[in-house]
């Protein structure tokens, strides 16, 4: 967890770079590429980057088979992607008269078949329990790589271009490292690799419906950059971008949660194991609930100032960093309920997805002339309430059991008591940068103290873990 949680603290020096090199109109196509391609790569790799623990655990002496007929689907559906969308893209743009943004994607698709390979391969070496590789690649040599071509291309004076070109660099970079990874963690095979059609059939059909549910949940991110590209502008755009960037960090906590989950799952559904699923998701959910309450608040009460950070003309998307946040959350908690359903439901876990997505677009399509970004972001957190409501209780009709517990009281009780304090300093206090600081410092401190008071579970763990440390310093 630590490790993919470096990369929202490394995008920092970029957004730095972002606001004060490049502003956010050029920041605004960027974000427009990157987003529907992707996009596009979820559908490419068809689900495997999540079944693939499940293939790999039925096969265990095939395993490098199956990894291979999985690159050859992800790589043969993104080569193909890829020449559509070169294509189709400079039609588009002139349709649409955005043309700058659409010439962006069609450039950046063509490391498509790249980015989907990088993203089989990582899940490969997960399977072996071992994301090492996955945090060098995607928390570290990424975001370094990115940022590093960012300025000296910006330095230049080659605009959007000189992102695009440090993006792709990065992702070839990447997938040498994911290719690393895999060579390590798996036999080799001393015959060349035959890839049966019919296994690969078969593994198609078996990821499509978790496919296209990735598809559709990537499709939340990519249907707001469409609608705020094409109806409110690429400046507009840069300022969702940067807000987008900031909310990566509450994002990121459940991500880093689903590099363990996800296999864990797996594994205790083909050892028939459904109260372990359950058991496992309450305790996780705990934990990503905890981690993300207090970023939520420092979003809801100092978006301005964050963003404002980054360049004064980005404070605008203070409305939509709280919304996104919020969407975070309820991505990360009320949502984990996707981790089970895609494995034991998936079609009805597909279905959830398209009519999510569906009220995510026509919601924003009517808020978005009228309320701008905003708009845009009040149709997403609505659209995954109800995503979120749906996959709970279907859960809960399953297995039984709810994937809420009343444990989730006490960081909620926690955020509100420091939160409150915190917004309280804020209107009483003069606004000035130590008002504003100051109470920065109470929501974090009265946080943690709040939680440590009402939580007995986390103050065992918090005594057992410094008197571990405390021992194993004096032995040494």
């Amino acid at each position: 967890m630590a490790g993919f949680l470096i990369r929202p603290l490394s995008r920092v020096p970029f957004l730095l770079i972002i606001g004060h090199i490049y502003g956010e109109a050029q920041f605004g196509r960027y974000v427009f590429a990157v987003g529907l391609f992707e996009a596009l790569a979820a559908f490419c790799r068809l689900g495997l980057k999540d079944n693939l623990f499940r293939f790999l655990a039925e096969r265990p002496q095939s395993q490098p088979q199956v990894i291979a007929e999985a690159l050859t689907i992800g790589v043969a559906l993104s080569v193909v992607s890829a020449a559509l969308v070169m294509f189709a893209a400079p039609l588009i743009g002139g349709a649409t008269h955005a043309a700058p943004m659409w010439r962006m994607l069609s450039e950046l698709v063509c490391i498509l078949p790249v980015f989907v390979a990088t993203d089989l391969l990582f899940a490969a070496t997960r399977f072996q329990r071992a994301v090492g590789y996955e945090v060098m690649g995607r928390s570290i040599v990424e975001p370094l790589m990115v940022t590093g071509g960012a300025f000296a291309f910006g330095l230049a004076g080659h605009g959007a271009q000189g992102l695009l070109i440090g993006y792709i660099a990065a992702q070839v970079v990447t997938l040498g490292m994911a290719a690393l990874g895999v060579a390590r963690r798996f036999p080799k095979t001393p015959e060349p690799l035959q890839v049966e059609v019919s296994q690969m059939r078969a593994m198609a059909a078996r990821s499509l419906p978790t496919g296209i549910a990735d598809c559709v949940g990537l499709g939340f991110n990519a249907a707001s950059i469409v609608l705020i590209g094409n109806l409110v502008g690429e400046a507009a755009l840069g300022v969702y971008g940067m807000a987008l960037n900031i909310e990566t960090a509450l994002s990121k906590v459940r991500q880093a949660f689903d590099m363990v989950v996800v296999p864990v799952i797996s594994a205790s559904f083909a050892a028939a194991q459904s109260s372990k699923v359950i058991d496992q998701l309450q305790m996780v959910g705990r934990w990503i609930l905890t981690a993300q309450l207090p970023l939520l608040a420092a979003c809801l009460l100092f978006g301005g100032d964050i963003l404002g950070l980054f360049g004064k003309s980005f404070q605008q998307g203070a409305p939509i960093l709280g919304l996104l946040a919020l969407a975070a959350v309820i991505d990360g908690v009320l949502n984990l309920a996707q981790a089970p359903l895609f494995l034991s439901r998936p079609k009805s876990n597909l279905g959830i997805a398209v009519v999510a997505l569906a009220l995510n677009l026509g919601i924003g399509a009517v808020l978005a002339p009228r309320l701008g970004v905003t708009g845009v972001g009040l149709g997403m957190v609505a659209a995954l309430a109800v995503a979120s409501l749906a996959r709970q209780l279907i859960i809960r009709r399953q297995f039984g059991r709810s994937l809420l517990t009343r444990a989730f009281w006490r960081p909620l009780a926690a955020v509100l008591a420091a939160g409150s304090a915190a917004s309280l300093i804020l209107d009483l206090g003069p606004g000035t940068g130590r008002s504003h600081a100051l109470a920065a410092a109470v929501l974090v401190i009265g946080y943690i103290l709040v939680l440590a008071l009402v939580d007995r579970q986390l103050r065992r763990w918090a005594v057992t873990w410094t008197m571990a440390r405390l021992a194993r310093w004096r032995s040494a």
